[in-house]
């Protein structure tokens, strides 16, 4: 079996942990995508931001959530519970799905223009103009 690496791989195997999170910030931002790797950071913020005068529903949420108070990030699931992941797994999770990011992040790019950080931008101009 021969592994055919393309230029579109290569590329994508340049953007590192830090910079998917980025792009999935950003392009969450602008239209929700990439939502399932869309985490925020699981301390007393989060719960004030989207439980402060209902903490019945957060008891709820985290009851049938799948919680681990020991992780770093936090998200709703599909079905409006709780769920948690460490910064290890997280960091996994985008490095294991990176291809779908860095589609998504060019395709932000070709309709919206300059919308990453500078050097993202640069890049992907770069990766565009081939």
């Amino acid at each position: 079996m021969t592994n055919i690496t393309t230029d579109f791989d290569k590329f994508c195997e340049t953007f590192n942990a830090q910079e998917l999170e980025h792009i999935v910030f950003v392009s969450y931002g602008y239209d929700f995508t990439l939502e399932a790797y869309y985490y925020h950071c699981f301390n007393d913020e989060f719960f004030d931001a989207f439980f402060k005068d209902n903490p019945s529903a957060a008891a709820y949420a985290t009851h049938f959530g799948n919680i681990s108070w020991d992780d770093d990030r936090i998200k709703f699931d599909a079905h409006g519970y709780l769920e948690t992941i460490s910064d290890w797994d997280y960091e996994n999770l985008l490095i294991e799905n990176r291809e779908e990011i860095v589609e998504e992040a060019i395709e932000l790019f070709k309709y919206e223009g300059k919308v990453f950080d500078e050097e993202i931008n640069a890049r992907i101009a770069e990766y565009l103009n081939k």
